[in-house]
């Protein structure tokens, strides 16, 4: 369901407020550089309810919120490219149409935007500057931290920075 009908201002407001309404607090945050060019791309602040210390934790926990705050612009193509990424390294048959359904709506990002990742309970919310996907399914809600705090290339570089 991608819902592209909100005003504005009702998505900033989604936005400030979404990992509140929750009663989730911060429990660490990362930056996502490129080593090679050490150029920033992403600072990703993780919430929770409980002070989880590690991906096994977080997918446990019944409610979260991932925010990305992009420190640079990147084109829409090299994010879509980096859904497809994942969905492969996951290789789950049963998880490709919600990474397709997100891979569809990612927007081009602008320096200082933001996507938020909400899971509450089986629902996971994706929050764009100008749409917005619900995706219910439990199984994509608990794998999808895995992206970027599991055993993998990005995960390497986040997840240490992120828990405590």
């Amino acid at each position: 369901m991608v819902c592209r009908t909100l005003p504005f201002r009702k998505i900033i407001l989604l936005f400030l407020f979404s990992h509140s309404i929750l009663a989730l607090s911060l429990v660490g945050k990362g930056l996502l550089t490129f080593t090679f060019f050490r150029f920033e791309v992403y600072e990703l602040e993780l919430f929770a309810k409980n002070q989880v210390r590690s991906l096994e934790e977080l997918q446990k926990e019944e409610s979260y919120e991932l925010v990305f705050t992009f420190r640079r612009d990147v084109e829409a193509k090299h994010l879509k490219q980096a859904w497809s990424d994942a969905s492969k390294e996951i290789n789950q048959a049963s998880l490709k149409p919600f990474f397709s359904e997100v891979e569809e709506i990612q927007p081009a990002m602008r320096e200082g935007e933001k996507i938020r990742v909400t899971k509450n309970k089986d629902t996971v919310t994706f929050s764009f500057p100008k749409s917005k996907v619900e995706l219910k399914n439990a199984e994509f809600a608990k794998t999808l931290p895995w992206i970027w705090l599991g055993d993998n290339e990005v995960g390497e570089k986040l997840a240490y920075q992120i828990f405590p």
